[in-house]
């Protein structure tokens, strides 16, 4: 959201009645696409980020909570990128090994279904 001052509040509506805002990863990564100018072409410039909040409208009344403004704190700024660095190289899996082994799931009709694709033999059986 956007201000006529030119101020911006990233939001984030939630459908659950209570959560933290100050820890809130997404919202770090929201903040971060501000600040490395994802939002310019949405943002009327200029634009000073504000911070972040959680719009909680799952109970009987909606609530808010903020997180700081990651231009004004720079620690909160560094645990964020943290985060997101270490989600970011987790899910590259970039150490890992992955082996692909036919299960009883692919000839079970009661399981996820027939995996009749992975059982060509030019694919599965190739030696």
């Amino acid at each position: 959201e956007q201000g006529p001052d030119g101020q911006v509040m990233i939001v984030d509506l939630k459908t659950y009645a209570s959560g933290k805002a100050d820890e809130n990863s997404q919202l770090g990564l929201y903040q971060l696409a501000f600040i490395e100018n994802q939002f310019d072409q949405i943002i009327d410039q200029p634009a000073h980020l504000e911070g972040a909040a959680l719009l909680l409208v799952g109970g009987k009344k909606y609530s808010s909570n903020a997180q700081q403004s990651l231009t004004e704190n720079e620690e909160l700024q560094k645990s964020m990128r943290a985060i997101i660095d270490d989600a970011i190289i987790g899910m590259s899996a970039q150490d890992a090994l992955f082996q692909a082994n036919i299960g009883t799931h692919c000839t079970d009709p009661n399981g996820y279904g027939k995996c009749s694709i992975l059982l060509t033999p030019a694919v599965s059986y190739a030696g």
